[in-house]
């Protein structure tokens, strides 16, 4: 094959490299763990780029190949190599097989690289490697598939060193090929060390051999092994005539019953189960368990007399199990009756299961029998009838307890077990009555069906439906519920994004943002020089700034109890455009304080256009008062275009105007904010990282214009 030699394509491509992205070849070649990453993030969002990938993969080669660098720095080149490695990497990354650390690194470029050279090298090399690297050369050759890889492999399951020997062998389950088969089937047969490594390869040849249609392969790949063997069975399975039969086979033989019942799945019949029927009261309890599970799933209520008998079993797990299909296949009244004083069964589980079944189970059997109990004044028959959509029951139930039974702890329980939230305000009706008693069973009703999703938020706007229009907030009642619920009650917020209504702002309460971003080439000054934390300081919190590749760098210090701050040393800052770039190499909240200060507990607050990670909420270029609450947030359904406007995986521009009372935000070009806050003075420009798990924050690009 003729092609460029490294050196002709390094010195053609040097020169284009050269001027381009110097200093993150710098950063490469001088690259130590714990440093900066910038250089490797921006390389490989480069190379990605057709016309880049030549001339970086050039660039890489020609360091790795003539200077000495770290393994770590070795370790991140591959990553960039083996998405664009040509031909020409072959040369220079071989030369570090043997490497008992760069040579995994390596191989996962090779692996990638189409040619037969890579293949020739590797076998080359193999003789020499120690067990280590040789795993992972002779793993790259089973990757790579060319069947001429077998023989060299097959070489190495004799090899005195037991763990290269066994390690190969699994090694040969990844060629469908015969040759392949034919050296593991001869394992098999030897009965020693490597039996069962030959088995799990054969299988896997077989299952693989299904997928990819050759039938014939499987089974010819499957003659070395038992027939019992666990992971041979999907195959056998998909192999035979008649699957069901197949697996019901192994079950009534006690072999491999677990994962038989797991294969059959949803595949039941009827007819075709005439033998496992017959013989499941002779079952094993493994397989009388694995059984169930299949009829359970075929939904055919045929099955469940077979089962039936297990509901007078003495072993837990099968009684349970016999309960827990009721709800899906049984029919029978007889059964349901037998079920029905489970319910009230000491064992909590089984109490639980054998409700479900008189709570889901859709048979008329199953209201017959709640209805017969009902009658027979059972109240949980009355509550589950309640439960199942009974118009007649509800009437009674509530009947019941407004009459008298919210005195009676098993009345009361039954009622709040049966009532639903949307029916608390029509409950709440009642409170207007003269009877204290009542109207305080009622409260607590109220208050413990709205207190189970443990939402401050919802709690509060939801005992405002309940309650607005029956009683005012300066009823007892009123102020009873509020003080249990342990939050405000108030009517809900309107905002369309309802996931975040806890800290949106009213979709009425913001208008739109429009207009188009300020001109950014003239009149500004620079806030940042590049190279120094001239003219800035640290605040609050300990997260760590420095200078990075020309951008300030802000890191998170995971113990940090409240937000850090890089802020400007002048602090009077009034109407102004300010602009940056930013980008998160660790994705965690940030933001811009502007018009900043520090308030009576040395705290920073003030204006902040957020930089939010979140990628469902999206609320980059939103306006917070740092420290207390949203003032502009992005939860409007028409501010989809300002959600979309960041980036979280690159580097983005923020613009913020304030002009008098008006706040402008912009990101990418794109308006994202307009708000009037009234009466805020002047003050700081600053550079958040919020506390939390992670986060690792890039500004570059900063300067503010003054305007007059």
């Amino acid at each position: 094959m003729k092609k460029f030699t490294f050196s002709m394509l390094s010195a053609l491509c040097m020169g284009a490299c050269a001027s381009l992205y110097a200093d993150n070849y710098t950063d490469f070649q001088n690259y130590k763990p714990g440093e900066s990453l910038a250089w490797f993030y921006d390389l490989r969002t480069k190379s990605l780029v057709k016309s880049n990938s030549k001339a970086v993969e050039a660039k890489l080669l020609s360091i790795i190949d003539s200077k000495e660098i770290s393994d770590a720095a070795f370790d991140r080149a591959c990553e960039i190599l083996k998405l664009i490695a040509t031909d020409d990497s072959i040369e220079v990354l071989s030369k570090y097989i043997g490497d008992d650390f760069r040579t995994s690194w390596v191989c996962s470029v090779l692996v990638t690289i189409d040619d037969d050279d890579v293949d020739e090298i590797l076998i080359k090399k193999l003789p020499s490697l120690n067990t280590k690297t040789a795993k992972e050369v002779i793993s790259t050759l089973a990757s790579r598939g060319d069947d001429d890889s077998i023989e060299v492999i097959a070489k190495y399951t004799n090899s005195e060193d037991k763990s290269l020997a066994e390690f190969s062998v699994y090694a040969l389950g990844r060629f469908l090929d015969d040759d392949a088969v034919e050296v593991l089937a001869d394992i098999a047969k030897k009965g020693d060390f490597r039996q069962q490594a030959s088995y799990e390869a054969l299988s896997a040849i077989a299952n693989n051999a299904m997928l990819a249609g050759k039938k014939s392969l499987a089974k010819e790949a499957l003659e070395a092994v038992p027939e019992d063997f666990a992971q041979s069975i999907s195959t056998r399975a998909m192999l035979a005539k008649n699957k069901v039969k197949y697996l019901d086979s192994l079950i009534i033989q006690g072999k491999n019953v677990g994962e038989a019942g797991r294969l059959i799945y949803k595949n039941r019949k009827f007819e075709d189960s005439e033998a496992i029927i017959e013989a499941f009261p002779n079952l094993s309890r493994e397989g009388q368990l694995a059984v169930i599970s299949t009829f359970m799933e075929s939904g055919d209520t045929r099955f469940y007399p077979t089962v039936a008998p297990l509901l007078d079993s003495k072993d837990f797990d099968l009684k349970l199990e016999a309960v827990y299909s009721a709800r899906f296949i049984c029919t029978d009244e007889a059964n349901f009756k037998k079920i029905y004083p489970m319910m009230s069964d000491g064992h909590r589980i089984l109490k639980q299961q054998a409700r479900r079944v008189f709570e889901e189970n859709p048979s008329f059997a199953v209201v017959k029998v709640l209805k017969e109990k009902e009658a027979q004044g059972d109240l949980l028959a009355l509550e589950i009838l309640v439960n199942r959509g009974d118009i007649d029951a509800r009437a009674k139930m509530w009947k019941l307890f407004l009459e008298g039974g919210y005195e009676d702890s098993k009345v009361y329980q039954a009622f709040e077990n049966s009532i639903v939230t949307g029916e608390l305000r029509e409950l709440a009706k009642n409170l207007k009555s003269d009877n204290k008693k009542l109207q305080q069973a009622i409260a607590r009703v109220i208050i413990r069906k709205i207190a189970k999703t443990r939402d401050k938020l919802y709690m509060g706007g939801a005992a405002y439906e309940v309650l607005n229009g029956i009683v005012n907030e300066n009823d007892p009642m009123w102020k009873f519920i509020q003080s249990k619920l342990k939050t405000k009650i108030a009517k809900r917020k309107n905002v369309w994004q309802s996931e975040f209504r806890l800290r949106a702002v009213e979709d009425d309460k913001m208008k739109v943002a429009e207009g188009a971003e300020p001109d950014l080439d003239r009149g500004f000054v620079d806030l940042f020089d590049g190279k120094t934390l001239k003219g800035w300081k640290t605040s609050t919190g300990s997260a760590y700034y420095s200078v990075v590749d020309g951008c300030i760098q802000g890191v998170l210090d995971r113990k940090m109890k409240q937000n850090s701050f890089l802020i400007t040393e002048r602090n009077d800052y009034k109407d102004f455009i300010f602009t940056c770039d930013f980008k998160w190499e660790e994705l965690g909240n940030s933001g811009i304080i502007f018009k900043g200060y520090f308030n009576e507990n040395g705290k920073v607050v003030g204006p902040q256009a957020e930089m939010c990670d979140n990628r469902v909420r999206r609320w980059s270029g939103g306006i917070y008062h740092e420290g207390k609450e949203w003032k502009y947030s992005l939860s409007r359904q028409d501010q989809e275009d300002a959600r979309n406007a960041v980036d979280l995986d690159s580097w983005n521009r923020m613009t913020i105007k304030v002009e008098g009372d008006r706040m402008q935000t912009w990101i990418n070009g794109v308006p994202v904010a307009d708000l009037v806050w009234k009466d805020v003075k002047p003050g700081f420009i600053g550079l958040q990282v919020h506390m939390g798990k992670q986060g690792k924050i890039l500004w570059k690009n900063i300067k503010i214009k003054e305007l007059k």
